[in-house]
């Protein structure tokens, strides 16, 4: 977002001195500018440019037909437009919060010779709301209390930077341990003394803030494609709804899914299917607006965020890369084929708390236009009846108490849109088939472990596939580690997958999910 932000300042800087050399300004030309600023700015997290460029659109004379640059400056000189821009995307927005306005000058004039750009405020309440709309890199606080009954507006801000990665240097008079340490408790990154040496408090910044951009990008970036992360999804997603309640701004999220991706996969393997997967990135990355953000949610799953844009308005943008994707042309062995995707898109209209509200809604469009046909993009309508999930039955069959119930507790946060997911337990395999467990036109997981008193998994796994439709059952076979037999004669039985113990709760739950989203969507 930064550098969105950078080249936006760049442009309003050139287009101010370029006016300076001229005689005159028309009005359309001024008009066009701040028109542009309003629009532009909000969208991309600089929402007191498009504020006050708002106020003086509004502002302007209609009679006046040219101008002079002494009077646009004149005009301007009060808003943030005729402040001094920075000159290139590494400059560092560094937050400084005191209470003592004198103390922040200071703070200021001594840390930009370093090269960084500092904004201020003088309230905790002021430092959350500009922490929200400006993203600095680093926090300054000037706090000279103890932490013991801190105002809850420190731990909003503790929080918010703690889960951004965005570092917190407290600046006090008081030396004390015991005070250090309740700092730290919070969350907060480090402890200057004062007086300051700004040397040092520099190097630390920079340090810092270099550290936070490794670990950001490690996190944030989706290594496969190199766009953003669900984890990206989820702070920026909250970001945009805290603006939405701010401000009202409007921000519209689309769930995209590439159509019939397991059969990518099995027709022409993993590497390919991964290609494919790049190039919708890129695809989407190409053609998205600045400020627009694409996230890979995992496997063929992705979102793009879109700020100022209602629903409607990001129907036509979607509609119009879905008609563009699918003539494009990847190819196997030499031989082209295409792929096509559908989308679910929901519009924040209303408050709500978490982003995954607004997820959820447009999952639930998207899984309507997979169940119509595919290929489609629909809008979450909140009036609208969807048809109801489909029901997976999961049947966990292992005599193992304690991992019988790791695995039920694990498979019950899976997560596959379109589907809810009953689980039965089992002790071992007669009880198992003794009853009445299979339903028509349903479908079905069995997680069934190898060895087991009375009917073994394997005598079980045979029963399974001599009685029942092979295409309504998934069977994940749990195998000894080091036993390749097991795994090989539980594959020639018929087992869609095995997993070997021991093995970590996640990844099983993870094997699994992707096993269902595959078959199931």
């Amino acid at each position: 977002m930064k550098k969105y932000q950078t080249k936006f300042l760049e442009k309003i800087r050139q287009t101010l001195s370029d006016w300076e050399s001229q005689q005159t300004i028309s009005f359309d030309e001024l008009y066009r500018f701040l028109h542009s600023i309003a629009g532009t700015g909000a969208s991309i997290g600089l929402h007191q440019y498009s504020a006050e460029a708002r106020e003086r659109l509004d502002g302007l004379d209609p009679d006046k037909d040219y101008w002079i640059y002494e009077d646009i400056y004149t005009y301007l000189v009060e808003t943030v437009l005729i402040e001094k821009m920075p000159e290139n995307q590494d400059v560092s927005l560094i937050l400084v919060i005191s209470e003592h306005a004198e103390y922040l000058a200071f703070i200021k004039d001594h840390l930009e010779p370093f090269g960084y750009m500092v904004i201020g405020a003088i309230t905790l309440e002021k430092g959350n709301q500009l922490f929200i709309d400006q993203k600095p890199d680093c926090v300054l606080l000037d706090y000279p209390y103890e932490y013991e009954d801190a105002p809850a507006e420190l731990d909003a801000l503790s929080q918010k930077a703690f889960a951004e990665i965005v570092p917190v240097i407290i600046l006090s008079e008081l030396s004390s341990k015991d005070v250090q340490n309740q700092a730290y408790k919070r969350g907060l990154t480090d402890y200057f003394v004062k007086p300051v040496d700004f040397e040092e408090l520099a190097i630390r910044i920079s340090n810092r803030i270099q550290l936070r951009s490794i670990f950001e990008h490690s996190i944030m970036f989706d290594e496969l494609t190199g766009v953003f992360t669900r984890r990206y999804l989820r702070l920026e997603g909250t970001r945009q709804l805290e603006l939405y309640h701010r401000y009202q701004t409007i921000f519209s999220l689309v769930l995209m899914d590439l159509d019939f991706f397991k059969k990518i996969n099995d027709t022409y393997g993993h590497q390919t299917g991964d290609e494919v997967l790049r190039g919708f990135a890129d695809f989407l990355t190409g053609l998205k607006r600045e400020g627009d953000l694409v996230i890979r949610l995992g496997g063929e799953e992705f979102v793009l965020l879109l700020p100022n844009t209602n629903s409607e308005q990001a129907m036509i943008m979607i509609e119009r890369f879905r008609q563009m994707f699918r003539d494009v042309q990847f190819t196997y062995n030499q031989k082209p084929f295409s792929v096509t995707f559908s989308a679910g898109i929901s519009e924040v209209t209303k408050p709500i708390n978490k982003i995954e509200e607004l997820s959820d809604e447009a999952d639930k469009a998207l899984y309507a236009a997979k169940r119509t046909g595919r290929n489609k993009t629909l809008i979450f309508d909140p009036n609208a009846l969807y048809e109801a999930e489909q029901i997976v039955t999961i049947c966990i069959i292992d005599d193992d108490e304690i991992l019988r119930h790791l695995v039920e507790e694990q498979l019950h946060k899976v997560h596959v849109s379109g589907f809810s997911f009953q689980i039965l337990t089992f002790a071992d395999g007669e009880e198992f088939l003794e009853t009445n467990w299979y339903q028509p036109r349903q479908k079905f997981l069995v997680v069934l472990d190898r060895m087991m008193p009375g009917l073994d998994g394997l005598e079980v796994l045979s029963q399974i596939r001599s009685n029942y439709p092979e295409l309504d059952i998934m069977v994940v076979m749990l195998t000894g580690q080091s036993d390749e037999r097991e795994i090989v004669q539980a594959l020639n039985a018929g087992a869609d997958d095995y997993i070997t113990k021991p093995f970590q709760p996640d990844e099983l739950r993870a094997r699994i999910q992707r096993l269902l989203q595959r078959t199931l969507l």
